[in-house]
């Protein structure tokens, strides 16, 4: 009875981590969709400084967050798999944040804001 309560247990907390890496894969897929949607916004509707001082703000944060997720995969915590997971993607949000241009000719003249 109590062997069979533990491995309950333990079936409990494995299905709690796994729940824990999806909610967490998923976290970290939307952040590079959401940071690409903001630089889209930022480059479509405002100047070309703005555009480069959120691409420089967007760029310094997600190389100062990977760096952190880098430490915390090499500490060789518990959180390895997450920490893996957050700093892969903000070194996405970090490449798009230097290489990601408008694409041209998608929307029509007169739908462009000045």
């Amino acid at each position: 009875m109590l062997a069979s309560l533990w491995q309950d247990e333990e079936e409990h907390a494995a299905l709690e981590r796994l729940d824990d890496f999806r909610q967490s894969e998923h976290r970290a897929q939307r952040r590079v969709r959401v940071r690409k949607a903001n630089l889209q916004f930022f480059l479509k509707h405002y100047s070309k400084p703005t555009g480069l001082a959120l691409r420089l703000l967007l760029a310094a944060v997600s190389l100062a967050k990977s760096a952190f997720w880098a430490i915390v995969y090499l500490s060789g915590l518990t959180r390895r798999d997450r920490a893996r997971l957050e700093a892969g993607s903000n070194w996405q949000v970090l490449k798009m944040a230097v290489t990601y241009t408008l694409p041209q000719g998608k929307v029509p003249e007169h739908a462009r804001c000045a």
